[in-house]
């Protein structure tokens, strides 16, 4: 049996015997993550790939029953921390029209906040563990009017798609949006990055109500 010494992507050390048996080798190797880490495994079990980030302090911001603008261009902001950086993991979309019906809305991130006749309402975060700290993430649905000036688009747009909106007197449901960010979250890095939910302008089918749930974490880094 030979002894091989490697290193992963950190510098550790990672130990893989070689063991030679009529000239063929058969390889043991210590399975770790991308920080170095090594798995503990039982025998015949298999390591899944993790998210190397580990567990973060997460919130989710649900809103029911939104009712916007007749035609409405942004509609949903968040806003990044003073303290924390902030990832958007998840956003959930759904809702309902007098017909069925459906709406196109993209995710974009701005440099600035939206201005001028707009009417924020902020969205309480639930902390699904009471030991979390409070959320400093802000997170507001915009209604009355659409904002008079869009704050400076920054990229290209980071998701995109179509709520269906069923009849609501049917009680007919329909698959909802989801934009899952879990691998590349969208990052906010202080309170002058936003990421906005936007509806382009076009008009909302008759007795339209919509429906998000958001999902974000919150560190340090």
């Amino acid at each position: 049996m030979t002894a091989l010494a490697i290193t992963d992507k950190n510098g550790n050390a990672v130990s893989m015997d070689l063991n030679a048996v009529g000239g063929n080798q058969a390889g043991t190797v210590v399975l770790a993550d991308q920080s170095g880490n090594k798995f503990t495994l039982a025998p015949g079990l298999v390591a899944l790939p993790v998210q190397s980030e580990g567990i973060k302090t997460g919130y989710m911001y649900a809103i029911l029953g939104f009712t916007p603008v007749a035609t409405p261009t942004d509609i949903i902001e968040i806003q990044g921390s003073a303290t924390k950086t902030v990832r958007i993991r998840r956003v959930w979309m759904g809702g309902g029209a007098t017909a069925a019906a459906n709406m196109p809305i993209t995710g974009l991130r701005r440099s600035a906040a939206d201005t001028t006749a707009l009417v924020r309402t902020a969205v309480a975060a639930f902390v699904p563990d009471t030991a979390y700290a409070a959320a400093t993430a802000v997170v507001s649905s915009i209604g009355t009017a659409n904002p008079g000036v869009l704050g400076t688009q920054v990229g290209g747009i980071a998701a995109a798609g179509r709520i269906q909106l069923p009849a609501l007197a049917t009680g007919l449901g329909a698959s909802p949006l989801i934009w899952d960010f879990d691998i590349n979250a969208v990052v906010l890095r202080g309170v002058s990055q936003f990421f906005y939910l936007n509806m382009g302008g076009t008009a909302v089918p008759g007795g339209g109500v919509f429906d998000f749930v958001i999902w974000t974490t919150e560190d340090a880094s």
